[in-house]
Protein backbone atom coordinates (compact mmCIF):
# COMPACT_ATOMS: atom_id res chain seq x y z
CA UNK A 1 0.00 0.00 0.00
CA UNK A 2 1.06 3.62 0.05
CA UNK A 3 2.84 5.10 2.63
CA UNK A 4 2.01 8.11 4.55
CA UNK A 5 4.57 10.96 4.58
CA UNK A 6 4.36 13.23 7.90
CA UNK A 7 5.03 17.01 7.75
CA UNK A 8 4.86 19.24 10.56
CA UNK A 9 5.88 22.22 12.15
CA UNK A 10 6.05 23.70 15.71
CA UNK A 11 4.59 26.71 16.90
CA UNK A 12 5.11 28.28 19.85
CA UNK A 13 2.59 30.72 21.50
CA UNK A 14 3.10 33.05 24.70
CA UNK A 15 0.57 34.81 26.90
CA UNK A 16 -3.11 33.71 26.34
CA UNK A 17 -5.56 32.82 28.45
CA UNK A 18 -7.48 29.01 27.97
CA UNK A 19 -9.91 30.08 26.19
CA UNK A 20 -7.73 31.53 23.65
CA UNK A 21 -5.57 28.15 23.19
CA UNK A 22 -8.40 26.23 23.09
CA UNK A 23 -9.90 28.34 20.38
CA UNK A 24 -6.76 28.36 18.37
CA UNK A 25 -6.48 24.29 18.56
CA UNK A 26 -9.77 24.18 17.10
CA UNK A 27 -9.20 26.22 13.92
CA UNK A 28 -6.06 24.25 13.66
CA UNK A 29 -7.57 21.01 13.68
CA UNK A 30 -10.86 21.99 11.63
CA UNK A 31 -10.08 24.71 9.57
CA UNK A 32 -9.16 23.37 6.08
CA UNK A 33 -9.85 20.20 3.86
CA UNK A 34 -6.75 18.25 4.90
CA UNK A 35 -6.39 15.90 7.76
CA UNK A 36 -4.20 18.40 10.47
CA UNK A 37 -3.59 17.14 14.08
CA UNK A 38 -1.68 18.71 17.10
CA UNK A 39 0.78 15.74 18.10
CA UNK A 40 2.64 17.25 20.64
CA UNK A 41 1.40 20.01 23.21
CA UNK A 42 3.35 21.22 26.36
CA UNK A 43 1.78 23.95 28.34
CA UNK A 44 2.86 26.33 31.06
CA UNK A 45 1.61 28.89 33.59
CA UNK A 46 3.60 32.40 32.75
CA UNK A 47 5.67 32.89 35.60
CA UNK A 48 4.84 36.03 37.05
CA UNK A 49 1.22 35.84 35.27
CA UNK A 50 -0.71 32.56 36.41
CA UNK A 51 -3.70 33.38 34.75
CA UNK A 52 -1.34 33.60 31.43
CA UNK A 53 -0.49 30.36 29.82
CA UNK A 54 2.54 29.40 27.16
CA UNK A 55 1.97 26.57 24.98
CA UNK A 56 4.36 24.70 22.70
CA UNK A 57 2.74 21.90 20.11
CA UNK A 58 4.09 20.11 16.86
CA UNK A 59 1.09 20.61 14.34
CA UNK A 60 1.36 17.80 11.76
CA UNK A 61 -0.67 16.69 8.37
CA UNK A 62 -0.77 13.78 6.42
CA UNK A 63 -0.11 12.82 2.66
CA UNK A 64 -0.09 9.63 0.73
CA UNK A 65 3.40 9.08 -0.53
CA UNK A 66 4.09 6.42 -3.41
CA UNK A 67 4.47 2.91 -2.27
CA UNK A 68 7.96 1.58 -2.28
CA UNK A 69 8.65 -1.63 -3.68
CA UNK A 70 10.07 -4.27 -1.43
CA UNK A 71 13.77 -4.62 -1.43
CA UNK A 72 15.85 -7.62 -1.37
CA UNK A 73 19.38 -8.18 0.69
CA UNK A 74 21.56 -5.90 0.22
CA UNK A 75 18.87 -3.12 -0.51
CA UNK A 76 18.67 -4.73 -4.23
CA UNK A 77 14.75 -5.63 -5.28
CA UNK A 78 13.95 -9.17 -5.55
CA UNK A 79 15.00 -10.97 -8.72
CA UNK A 80 13.14 -10.59 -11.51
CA UNK A 81 12.14 -7.02 -10.79
CA UNK A 82 13.37 -3.89 -11.48
CA UNK A 83 13.92 -0.79 -9.25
Amino acid sequence: GKQLLEKSVDIKLRGLNLLQLAEFMKQVESGGPHVVVISRLYVRTRFNQHDQLDAEMTVSTFERGKAEKPKGPGGKPPRGEKS
